[in-house]
This record gives structure tokens, sequence and C-alpha cells, in this order.
């Protein structure tokens, strides 16, 4: 996340426990959080409120970020398991199918 997102994220956090932001705030969260995608950490703040009463940290915040992935991730292989690609029918075999087999035939 950049330092523009990681701003307003220090707002949200700050409007929701009352905390001071500032520069230094800003600065010490910034290696962090830099590979956490924005919208991801703001859902997470948003799960530790709801659910937490422990002072949010950015080690609360990325452990809940890789929580929203893994939870992702579930549900689309969930959704790929049920919505498998349609199968092609009538794709034309190559020319030398019959050949390649019976050369695999041989090597038998």
């Amino acid at each position: 996340m950049n330092t523009e997102e990681l701003t307003m994220l220090l707002a949200r956090i700050q409007v929701l426990d009352n905390r001071q932001v500032d520069e230094l705030t800003i600065q010490a969260w910034s290696p962090l959080m830099k590979h956490v995608d924005y919208s991801d950490a703001v859902e997470a703040v948003n799960e530790h409120f709801r659910s937490a009463t422990a002072y949010l940290q950015p080690a609360h915040v990325i452990s809940g970020v890789k929580a929203i992935r893994g939870r992702r991730d579930v549900e689309e292989a969930r959704h790929r398991a049920l919505n498998p690609a349609p199968v092609r029918v009538g794709v034309p075999m190559p020319a030398d199918y019959w050949d390649i087999v019976e050369a695999n035939k041989r090597h038998d």
C-alpha cells in the first residue's frame, strides 16, 4: 500500500480507537504495510474492531489480511471445482495423430 492509502487506513483506525496518528506513526507503519493491499487491510481492520478489544497493531492487520486471502483462495478453488472449464468438443486432431499413437505403442 502506498503512503496515501496508509494515511487513510491510519485515519480510519484513529477514528475507531482514538489513537494519535502523526508523521512518525505513518513512517513506522509504512515498511510493515508496503506489501499489503489497501482494500484487504480495510477489511482486516473492520473485522478486528468487530471482534476484538486488543489495541490494533500492524501484526493484527497483516494476520487479518492473510486470513482474508486464505478464505478468498478457498472460495475461488471451490468455485473452480463447482464450475469446471467447458470441454472443447470438435477440436480437430493433429494431422499426425495416428503416427503419434503408433510411436507411443512401440515404446511400451
